[in-house]
């Protein structure tokens, strides 16, 4: 009996841990343990007044090496004046700028105040739209509301990359830049199906279950 919990047990730990093996980091700019220094930032903002107003958007751009599902983003900006909120968008390429939006995600309270050490922004994907590798794609952070000021830190990891600014709804100005921190991750497209971690622990279960059963009987 104690083989057979023993047996069950394994089987629900290597199955958990087989579930999330296919992991793949699209872009990473982080530092090690998704750490950062503050240093030079990139300036978003939506912020308008009786005399002066600025609408200013800043987008990175990264290229997948596989087809992945689309998982998570990590992003680190930081709240820097009066409404927290932030929007993320991810984007396909249009001629070198950013086009169309693949999902977009906004967050509200969700950043640290400035000067916040290796805090970061999540947002966790529902579509799970697929990024096709050798594609490039966008990462576009914006300010969606009026006092909004959004402090968005460079990396350094000396990345370098297509770096996009926008003023006021004007077009966007690209340039290679060093990129802003940020990470995405997602499941390969190709992976074979695993079950899901509930579904596994309900055949553990059953098994342990089943193997009572036969004891009381005999």
């Amino acid at each position: 009996m104690k083989k057979l919990f023993g047996l069950c047990f394994t089987t629900i730990l290597v199955f958990c841990m087989h579930s999330s093996a296919f992991a793949v980091i699209v872009y990473d700019s982080f530092g090690p343990g998704q750490t950062y220094s503050f240093g030079p930032i990139y300036p978003v903002e939506n912020y308008f007044t009786s005399s002066v107003g600025s609408n200013k958007q800043h987008a990175d751009q990264f290229i997948p090496a596989v087809d992945v599902n689309l998982g998570q983003i990590d992003v680190a900006v930081q709240d820097a004046f009066q409404v927290n909120k932030v929007d993320l968008t991810i984007m396909t390429d249009s001629l070198g700028v950013p086009g169309s939006i693949v999902e977009s995600f906004s967050l509200q309270d969700a950043m640290a105040r400035s000067n916040t050490p290796n805090a970061f922004v999540t947002a966790t994907s529902i579509v799970r739209p697929v990024l096709q590798a050798g594609v490039p794609y966008w990462l576009v952070v914006a300010a969606p509301e009026n006092l909004v000021q959004i402090a968005y830190f460079m990396n350094d990891q000396d990345i370098f990359g297509q770096h996009a600014v926008r003023q006021n709804g004007g077009p966007w100005e690209v340039s290679r830049e060093i990129q802003g921190v940020f990470r995405i991750t997602g499941d390969a497209v190709n992976a074979s199906a695993v079950p899901e971690p509930t579904t596994v622990l309900l055949f553990g279960t059953g098994m342990i279950g089943a193997a009572l059963r036969r004891r009381k009987q005999a």
